[in-house]
């Protein structure tokens, strides 16, 4: 069965550790962040470790020291984590009530 957009918002909305986990489409899996495997990544962004938990780092495939959530931006990334929570509460409520 194909991953839908719920499934998209329920794995962000509950599963996902935002600040502890790496989004990484190169290794196609769950990655946790802090675990040494992405150690060009933590050392150009150590700074969001300083920061809320509602933080996302994505991987760059290529560039594998570049985070692509620095075009985000805080508190975008918080707005973010936020909107993908509200959406997959409101999916809930709708269907519960349907």
């Amino acid at each position: 069965m194909e991953p839908s957009l719920e499934d998209f918002f329920q794995f962000f909305a509950e599963e996902f550790q935002w600040g502890m986990e790496v989004v990484s489409v190169r290794r196609g899996r769950r990655c946790n962040a802090t675990g040494g495997d992405f150690p060009g990544l933590l050392a150009a962004n150590g700074w969001k470790y300083r920061q809320q938990s509602e933080l996302i780092f994505l991987e760059d495939p290529f560039e594998l020291e570049r985070d692509l959530s620095c075009t985000i931006f805080h508190p975008n990334e918080v707005r973010l984590k936020e909107a993908i929570e509200n959406e997959y509460t409101l999916k809930m409520a709708l269907t519960l009530n349907s």
